[in-house]
């Protein structure tokens, strides 16, 4: 996989990071994204994008409680970030 590549050449890029925890994502590895995205949000941990994706493969996965962790980390670092409010909301309460 060629963003595996760039991450192993470059370890330190988000931008190979984000990119190699979209293409799971898009492949519907989601349980892959999931141990991804925190590679991503290590390199740039004040983005909340990350954290938004994150939240969506837990919840692909049922990992709920998880996913609406991740959500209110990104509205902690952005609270107008609309899609990580959205998807708590739809989340609901545990």
């Amino acid at each position: 996989m060629a963003y595996r590549a760039a991450m192993e050449s470059d370890p330190r890029s988000f931008d190979a990071a984000a990119a190699l925890a979209r293409s799971y994502q898009i492949q519907k590895d989601y349980a892959g994204a999931a141990k991804a995205w925190p590679e991503a949000i290590a390199l740039r941990p004040e983005l909340s994008v990350p954290y938004v994706q994150l939240a969506l493969c837990l919840w692909r996965l049922n990992r709920l409680d998880e996913a609406r962790e991740a959500c209110r980390k990104a509205l902690k670092l952005d609270p107008k970030d609309l899609r990580a409010a959205e998807l708590l909301e739809n989340l609901g309460k545990p």
